[in-house]
């Protein structure tokens, strides 16, 4: 699936905050909100690349064997973990 072009928007006013800064300092709050976004949607954009030329793409029967072999035995093993952690410590939420 490819990026589209009105997508890095979006993304950063979910995942992101969208308009105000990332951290509550007062010398950042003096930069405009638009700035904010901008910079933001450079960063995601950036990073999606970055992931993008760094990371091979995998064929259909690759990903189905690494879901089988690697995600499904992680995936059942931190169920254990965590159901374990719960009836040990059952104060944690």
């Amino acid at each position: 699936m490819e990026l589209h072009p009105y997508s890095p928007g979006p993304c950063t006013s979910l995942s992101l905050g969208g308009w105000p800064p990332i951290l509550d300092l007062n010398i950042l709050k003096r930069i405009s909100g638009s700035i904010w976004f901008s910079i933001k949607v450079i960063l995601f954009l950036f990073l999606y690349i970055w992931v993008r030329a760094a990371f091979p793409r995998y064929r259909y029967d690759q990903l189905m064997g690494l879901g089988r072999k690697v995600f499904l035995p992680l995936s059942l093993a931190w169920v254990v973990a965590v159901s374990g952690v719960s009836v040990t410590f059952p104060w944690l939420p």
